[in-house]
């Protein structure tokens, strides 16, 4: 048993939501990192595919490129659970649902924000 999963296993003892609330946090304050230590590179990253502006569906637009940025929040999830759980399937969801909190996260705390603005 790894030093992760013994970590895993205490927090959960604590409460069984706790190690994958603290995972959407760890991921959000990542991703937030990576927003604001590299502009250009985040930038670069949701705006891939190139050329979806030519579709002209702005809402699909939209929608598909949170989709797109929140990938990686999604495969850091799952890896996590995957590495903690010695690949148990539905950890592995928990995990990669974990990780789509965190971009949801950050889309709600900027609607707030900009209301309150």
């Amino acid at each position: 048993m790894t030093q992760l999963s013994q970590l895993h296993i205490w927090l959960e003892n604590l409460h069984p939501a706790t190690p994958w609330a603290l995972l959407t946090a760890a991921i959000l304050v990542l991703q937030w990192g990576v927003r604001r230590a590299f502009p250009d590179l985040w930038e670069r990253v949701a705006n891939l595919p190139p050329n979806f502006e030519a579709y002209q569906l702005d809402g699909l637009v939209a929608a598909a490129r949170k989709a797109w940025q929140a990938l990686p929040s999604v495969l850091i999830g799952a890896l996590y659970s995957a590495a903690v759980s010695g690949g148990s399937f539905r950890e592995l969801w928990i995990g990669a649902l974990s990780g789509v909190l965190a971009p949801v996260s950050y889309e709600i705390a900027k609607l707030i924000r900009d209301k309150e603005a």
